[in-house]
This record gives structure tokens, C-alpha cells and sequence, in this order.
């Protein structure tokens, strides 16, 4: 009889340890799986980052490779945010904005895949941290000739080191509204379209810098955050034979609030560029926005789905390789 109970109680004692490790096994098994996963998910800007790397530099569509001078313009991918690199046909460079902080690797590495050390032209459309929040770090580790941004200020710690990086560059600072002349490259236009001298702005997106580009008979108009406000500011003051161009970079990243009806059709280009971040919090692009361009047969290229995309031309040709 005791023999019997010691065997059930040696049954019991078994089963219980076997259970403990079994929950060890678990609780060890759920750790392991957490590791994994806090791994993946810090791991997602290397992967962007090798992606950009891989992708750069988009080589000239063999289209255009036949001698004739190219002007280049990479919309880059910095998830929500803004930074496009502008390349002349002489090699002259131009960064215009720079996205996020945490953004500045995809910046520099496209800088890296360039082979760019020194920037000609650096622009800050508004003091927005999308589109300067990685300025700081560009004024840091590159030699920058000249700086343009707009009167508009803000006291965010972002802007501020921007200012001071500004000041230990050491490069020329131009406070830019439409009267600012923009000498790049003698074979390239860069007019300022926006702020315009004396009109009052009540917020950042609506002072943006807006830039027109134009190399031969094709013009790209870059338009920062700037909303319909201010797009019908500007048809008012130049008129649709002014804003013309072929490619249009989308203000304020395809949002409800930009590219009203009036002002697509004063521009009517072919194409359309827009740069934010997959699955972002915003919506954007707004679907009234997708409804109003394919109203119009332009053609939207996208950094969330196509990463960096390029746009090329040699003054009568355009090309855009996504």
C-alpha cells in the first residue's frame, strides 16, 4: 500500500515538473518570438535604406543618351516628407529640402550614390520638420554654395539647428521670394514663382518656395506644401501661360487641400509627382486629388509605391523611370 502511494506520489511529482518545463519551454519560446520581432521591426529603415542604395544612381534612359545634354531630377524616397535632387546638364547640383531627421541616411545615400561631396544649391521650401527636419545633418557633412529660404520662421527646435548648421557651414544665405533670381546653371532656368513680395501669409505651406525649372522647351514646377490658396494666388498673378510645365510636383503631398482644379488646368502637365510615406496617417494621396489628375490623363508616379523616382529630359524629350 505505501509502495503504491510513493509511486503515485513520484507519478504526480513527474507530471509536475513535466508541466513546469513545458511552460518553461513556453514562456522561453514567446521571449525568443518578441526578440524577433522587436528585431524586424527596427530593421525596416536599414532595408529602405538598402533598397535606395541598390537603386541609385537611375541611369539616363538610353533614349536620351545621344549626346544632348540631360537635366535629372530624383524625387527621393524619405517616406513622409519631401527631397529632390536636381542634377544640370554640366553636373551642377541642387537639394531641394531634405525631409525628416531620420530621413537624412536616404539623403546621404543618394548624395553617396552621386557621387556628390559638395552641394551648388540648397533649398528649404518652409520650416516645416518634413522637409527640413534632415537639413541640419546636410549643412553638417557637406560643403554647401548657396542657401535660399523664405522669410516664413518658426521657433522649433528643428529650425533652430538648422540656423546654427547654417552659420557654421559658413555658405551664402539668401532669404528668397519672387524676385530672387536663382543663377544654377547658364543652360538651366530656376524661377521663383513663390512667396510673392508683399502678400501676407498666415502659415508655413503657403509661403513655401515654388520653383520653376525650365531647360529648353520642358519645365518642371516644384511647389512645395504649397495649398490651393496659394495655387490660385499664383494663377491670378501669372496666368496659365506662366505655370506651364510637363511635370508637377504635387503640394503637400497629394492632399485634399492642394491641387485644386483651376490651378492643374493653368499648369496641364503630362506628369505628376508625389512624395510621402506608405500606409501614412494622412490619407494622402487624397482620392479627390487621384479623381481631379486622371481627369485630366496626367499620369502620378508615387515614392510609396515606386520608391525614388527620376525624371530626365533633354530639353524637348521627358522621361520618368520610377
Amino acid at each position: 500500500m505505501n509502495e503504491d502511494r510513493k509511486g503515485e506520489t513520484k507519478l504526480r511529482a513527474s507530471r509536475g515538473q513535466k508541466a513546469r518545463i513545458g511552460l518553461y519551454a513556453l514562456i522561453i519560446a514567446l521571449l525568443l518570438l518578441a526578440i524577433v520581432l522587436s528585431l524586424a521591426l527596427q530593421a525596416e529603415p536599414i532595408r529602405c535604406e538598402n533598397r535606395l542604395s541598390e537603386k541609385l544612381p537611375i541611369p539616363v534612359p538610353t533614349e536620351l543618351n545621344d549626346g544632348k545634354g540631360v537635366l535629372t531630377l530624383v524625387m527621393l524616397d524619405v517616406g513622409q516628407g519631401d527631397s529632390l535632387l536636381l542634377i544640370s546638364p554640366s553636373g551642377k547640383t541642387m537639394l531641394i529640402d531634405a525631409g525628416e531627421e531620420e530621413a537624412f541616411s536616404a539623403v546621404d545615400s543618394a548624395l553617396a550614390a552621386y557621387g556628390i561631396r559638395r552641394i551648388d544649391a540648397v533649398v528649404a521650401t518652409h520650416p516645416h520638420a518634413d522637409h527640413i527636419g534632415g537639413m541640419a545633418d546636410v549643412l553638417r557633412d557637406y560643403s554647401v554654395g548657396t542657401f535660399y529660404m523664405t522669410d516664413f520662421s518658426a521657433t522649433t527646435p528643428t529650425y533652430k539647428r538648422m540656423l546654427r548648421m547654417l552659420r557654421k557651414n559658413g555658405c551664402a544665405v539668401y532669404r528668397t521670394d519672387a524676385e530672387t533670381e536663382i543663377a544654377w546653371d547658364d543652360a538651366v532656368s530656376v524661377e521663383v514663382l513663390n512667396p510673392i513680395p508683399e502678400q501676407v501669409y498666415e502659415d508655413a505651406n503657403n509661403a513655401s518656395i515654388v520653383l520653376k525649372v525650365t531647360y529648353g522647351d520642358v519645365s518642371l514646377l516644384l511647389t512645395g506644401d504649397a495649398e490651393a490658396k496659394t495655387e490660385m494666388l499664383l494663377v491670378g498673378a501669372y496666368g496659365a501661360e506662366k505655370l506651364k510645365a510637363d511635370v508637377l510636383k504635387l503640394g503637400h503631398h497629394g492632399s485634399r487641400s492642394s491641387s485644386c482644379a483651376a490651378f492643374l488646368n493653368a499648369v496641364g502637365a503630362k506628369y505628376a509627382l508625389a512624395s510621402l510615406g506608405k500606409d501614412n496617417d494622412y490619407g494622402h494621396p487624397h482620392e479627390s486629388v487621384l479623381n481631379r489628375l486622371a481627369a485630366r490623363g496626367m499620369t502620378l508616379y508615387r515614392t510609396d509605391e515606386s520608391g525614388c523616382v527620376a525624371v530626365f529630359t533633354d530639353g524637348t524629350r521627358v522621361c520618368v523611370v520610377p
